[in-house]
């Protein structure tokens, strides 16, 4: 039969002194060996690829912060805009796992800045462009994250680039811009006017334009008799 052995007081004193020593020290070990376990551990969050309003007054400083931009032109009353606003985040989520936060998403609501509108030409929505090194392309695709996604790695090559004299950053697209920018200012400022100003102006232009047309007339010339 086996049977365990007895330990002499020496033994056990020796055994105590070592339980307490490692006691003591063991703490200072998990404190010098937990922050190396950790470092080794530890997952770095990725950037995430943010969400960028765009408007008129800020779209190009905004695109010369970045080489490459995904552009969404939607409409706040636009039911098919708001089906596709979930799958942003998506795409932003997948930029940032795939290491391409250098990729810039921008929404453009197209009533807010007509100037954006009119440049590019905004017949329906929502209207999706990839602009890379200052080339525009018209993504035609399927309103999903991960083919918006593959579009942006590699499928933009297949695609042609809007260029030519009515592309939104030439002449005439500025032009447009412009034009569209201040008509919108200037209805914004008819909007202000009351229903009695426009009476007003129905009345007063009338007889303004009858004042000057009877002044400006010549008299007749009355012949003294003989």
């Amino acid at each position: 039969m086996l049977c365990a052995p007895m330990l002499s007081w020496k033994a056990f004193a020796s055994a105590l002194v070592l339980t307490l020593a490692l006691s003591l020290t063991l703490p200072t070990w998990a404190h010098d060996e937990a922050p190396a376990v950790k470092a080794s551990g530890v997952v770095k969050d990725m950037p995430r690829v943010p969400i960028v309003e765009l408007t008129d007054a800020t779209f190009f400083d905004q695109l010369a912060t970045r080489d490459e931009w995904f552009i969404d032109f939607y409409a706040d009353w636009c039911g098919a805009c708001r089906h596709f606003a979930p799958k942003l985040p998506l795409l932003s989520e997948r930029l940032s796992d795939a290491d391409m936060a250098h990729v810039g998403l921008g929404k453009v609501e197209i009533e807010r800045n007509p100037d954006l509108a009119a440049r590019f030409m905004i017949t329906r929505l929502p209207t999706l462009v990839y602009i890379r090194n200052g080339q525009i392309r018209a993504y035609e695709g399927p309103l999903e994250a991960v083919k918006i996604f593959e579009f942006i790695q590699s499928d933009w090559k297949d695609t042609d680039v809007w260029d030519g004299p009515f592309s939104p950053f030439s002449t005439f697209g500025t032009v447009i811009g412009k034009a569209a920018g201040g008509g919108h200012r200037i209805i914004g400022i008819f909007k202000m006017v009351p229903l009695w100003g426009y009476l007003l102006i129905c009345i007063a232009l009338p007889m303004a334009a009858f004042y000057l047309l009877a002044r400006d007339r010549p008299q007749p010339v009355v012949k003294k008799q003989q």
